[in-house]
């Protein structure tokens, strides 16, 4: 079956899902044998980081959709243009949420569009040394505020982050709007993820793969194939090989 495009998740599939944010990028063999493949089919990242985080470290990507699909930009010439993006200006509003945070409790990943608009953010709370439930406190009281404002609340049991934003995040969709741009055939793309966001996008194609890790052990990843986080680069190697065969 020919594979007409290949989209990666970016946390814990490209990248360690267990390191800091500046830490937080592929290794240089994952990075060629990503830029060999994009020579072959498309290659699309679709991640909650926003464009401003992931631009850099994925220039092997023809299509980006960003902030779980809020923004969505194409290469064209070299350049990323923007062809979706979400619409409205909840930013005051977001922001109340966690300005009065105290900055040594958590460290706060504002989530941009390419044109500055906050439409989301994350809180970290990995290594810090605030107690346990004091923390918890917090993001309790922070996940309740941001519900009665009908904003979308990402929190996963036993992880260290909560994330917030504008709208519903919806990595099918997002794959859905590619599709129609590029006018592919879910049902021949494949799709890497490591994550319950992903499952809408794991349900959008033909050949869904979960990355699994030490993080994600324990969740329901909607699909059948499965490699090993540490066996990724590996796996594409031999993808590729059988591209150029």
């Amino acid at each position: 079956m020919k594979v007409e495009a290949m989209f990666f998740d970016y946390d814990g599939t490209l990248s360690p899902i267990d390191v800091e944010r500046r830490e937080a990028q592929l290794t240089p063999a994952l990075d060629h044998v990503l830029s060999a493949l994009s020579k072959r089919t498309l290659i699309g990242v679709v991640t909650t980081k926003d464009f401003r985080f992931i631009r850099k470290r994925t220039s092997f990507a023809q299509v980006l959709a960003c902030i779980g699909g809020l923004e969505i930009l194409a290469k064209e010439e070299g350049e990323y243009k923007v062809f979706y993006k979400y619409k409205g200006n909840r930013s005051p509003e977001l922001k109340t949420l966690y300005v009065e945070i105290p900055s040594d409790m958590f460290f706060v990943e504002e989530k941009q569009l390419s044109t500055g608009e906050i439409v989301g953010f994350c809180l970290d709370w990995r290594r810090q040394n605030y107690p346990n439930n004091k923390i918890k406190d917090c993001v309790d009281y922070l996940t309740e505020k941001a519900r009665k404002s009908s904003l979308y609340v990402v929190r996963e049991k036993g992880m260290p982050f909560l994330d917030v934003y504008v709208s519903r995040i919806d990595k099918g969709m997002a794959l859905k709007r590619i599709s129609k741009r590029f006018s592919l055939n879910l049902a021949n793309c494949m799709y890497f993820g490591d994550s319950r966001l992903d499952n809408s996008a794991f349900r959008s194609v033909g050949l869904p793969v979960g990355i699994l890790h030490n993080e994600n052990k324990n969740l329901k990843l909607e699909c059948d194939k499965f490699v090993k986080f540490k066996d990724l680069t590996s796996f594409l190697e031999d993808f590729l090989t059988s591209f150029n065969a």
